[in-house]
């Protein structure tokens, strides 16, 4: 499976910054590709299923930050980009918590 990152934006579970927005690059002839989020952060994969949802999610995309700076002149210093920051710790769920209406337990 094959995909292209066409931008970021924020995740919108985790609101994580970063999160990639790719297109399918591997569909068969005929079949159409529509862009979807994938969060580094949480793991999500949020997918669009028509022409409206990723005409929406593609006004939210920015473009793609390169990690790789220009060449600088000779003699000057070359400025990395920041690192994407460290995710947020989730705190340990309490024990024998009920989750989702009693459905699933800890």
């Amino acid at each position: 499976m094959a995909s292209k990152v066409l931008g970021r934006t924020a995740c919108p579970l985790c609101a994580y910054d970063a999160a990639h927005v790719k297109l399918k690059t591997d569909k068969a002839e005929g079949q159409a590709a529509f862009p979807y989020v994938h969060c580094r952060d949480c793991g999500t994969q949020l997918h669009t299923k028509n022409e409206h949802q990723a005409e929406l999610l593609l006004k939210k995309t920015r473009a793609e930050k390169l990690d790789v700076p220009a060449a600088a002149p000779a003699g000057q210093p070359i400025e990395l980009a920041p690192a994407d920051p460290a995710p947020a710790a989730v705190p340990p769920a309490a024990a024998g918590r009920k989750m989702f209406g009693g459905l699933f337990r800890d």
